[in-house]
């Protein structure tokens, strides 16, 4: 585990070098709209890659009757001795395994997944990424979360949850 974490930060390090980093301003998307990812795969050492990245998720949808959250992957791919084998910057489709609500926060498990990022088969964990009235117009947010809160109740079809979360990423993503 240790070595996982280290060949984690050696690659961030070399992959994105502080010049390139910008601090998060006002003006930035909410940092959940950007999840963090992270995922594994197996090198040509047979050893084990990380990928490391976020998720900017652009919609959900369903696909084969369950509900999707389909973004762009942003990240960098190095092999298990730390060496950086790329940037990605690609598409992704990860699968919405849970939706839970509250009028205080909506928390939307997504992946595990599998992607092919740069000719690999990467597995990418599980996140779950969590939205306050605080993300958005509080007064608007909020309403949609306690909406959310009803609507998960009633055991929906993946169709409902979908517009449900486009709904509530349009608010997060509406200038306030």
């Amino acid at each position: 585990m240790k070595k996982h974490i280290e060949i984690t930060v050696v690659a961030a390090a070399l992959l994105f070098p502080a010049h390139g980093v910008r601090a998060q301003t006002s003006k930035m998307t909410a940092s959940n709209e950007r999840p963090r990812v992270n995922g594994t795969f197996i090198d040509q050492l047979s050893g084990q890659g990380v990928f490391t990245g976020t998720i900017e998720i652009a919609r959900f949808e369903v696909q084969y009757n369950a509900t999707v959250a389909i973004g762009t992957l942003a990240g960098a791919l190095a092999d298990s001795q730390g060496n950086p084998i790329g940037r990605v910057n690609q598409q992704g489709v990860l699968p919405v395994t849970r939706v839970t609500s509250t009028c205080d926060i909506l928390r939307v498990e997504l992946g595990p997944g599998d992607v092919e990022m740069l000719g690999v088969s990467v597995h990418l964990e599980r996140d779950v990424l969590g939205i306050t009235p605080r993300d958005g117009s509080p007064h608007m947010l909020g309403s949609l979360l306690c909406a959310s809160t009803k609507l998960l109740d009633s055991n929906p079809a993946p169709d409902a949850i979908a517009a449900a979360l486009n709904n509530v990423f349009d608010v997060i993503r509406a200038p306030r």
